[in-house]
C-alpha cells in the first residue's frame, strides 16, 4: 500500500465503555496508551488507563506495529516541552467523550482516529472500527423541545453500550455533538 489512508469515527464512551474498550484492544493486540500533553521529558507518559490522561487526547500504540522505541524517536521539541506523534504506522488517536460544558446531563462526543500508509496498521484499525461498529448503537439527531428524532443515522457516530443506555434521552440525558445538537441511540 503506496497510498496514505484516513478513518475516524464519532464515538460515545463513558468510563465503564473505555474500560470495555480497553479490554477488546489488549485481547487483540500489544498496546501501550500515551498520555499526549506535552511534557519536559524526551520520553512519552505511558499510562495504564484512558481516564488518567491528563488531556482529552490519548494515543493508543500497538506495540506489535510499531516498537515503542521507535516511537519515542518521532517526538519534536518547542519551548522545552517534548510533543510525541498522534497519527503513523501502529497509532490510533482517541480523543474522549466528556460531558458537554453547555449541558451538563449530555455526553459530547469523542473521535477514534487513525492516519497510516502500512497494510498491516490497516488491518488493525479496520478489525478496530468493526468491532466498534458491531458493539456500539448507532446515533440519531433528535429534538430536545419536539421529541422528534431522525430517521436517519448519523453518519460514522456510534454510543458504546453504557453511554447509549445511560444517554438515551431519558431524564434529559443526551448525547450531544455540538451546542443545540442533540442526539439518541437506537
Amino acid at each position: 500500500m503506496n497510498k496514505n489512508l484516513v478513518k475516524d469515527v464519532s464515538i460515545f464512551m463513558t468510563d465503564d465503555d473505555n474500560k470495555l474498550f480497553m479490554e477488546y484492544l489488549q485481547k487483540l493486540s500489544e498496546v501501550v496508551l500515551i498520555d499526549t500533553k506535552p511534557t519536559q521529558s524526551n520520553k512519552p507518559k505511558i499510562i495504564e488507563s484512558i481516564d488518567e490522561a491528563l488531556l482529552s487526547e490519548v494515543v493508543i500504540l500497538n506495540a506489535n506495529l510499531q516498537a515503542l522505541s521507535n516511537y519515542e524517536k518521532n517526538v519534536v521539541e518547542i519551548g522545552g516541552y517534548y510533543h510525541f506523534a498522534n497519527t503513523g504506522e501502529g497509532i490510533l488517536q482517541l480523543l474522549r467523550s466528556k460531558i458537554s460544558s453547555y449541558h451538563k446531563n449530555c455526553l459530547m462526543n469523542g473521535r477514534l482516529a487513525a492516519s497510516y500508509c502500512r497494510d498491516d496498521t490497516d488491518k488493525w484499525v479496520k478489525e478496530i472500527f468493526k468491532w466498534i461498529k458491531k458493539t456500539s448503537a448507532k446515533v440519531y439527531r433528535t429534538s430536545i423541545t419536539r421529541n422528534l428524532s431522525a430517521d436517519v443515522a448519523e453518519r460514522n457516530f456510534y454510543a458504546l453500550p453504557t453511554a447509549a443506555k445511560t444517554y438515551d434521552g431519558t431524564d434529559g440525558k443526551y448525547l450531544t455533538v455540538g451546542k443545540d445538537i442533540y442526539c439518541v441511540p437506537k
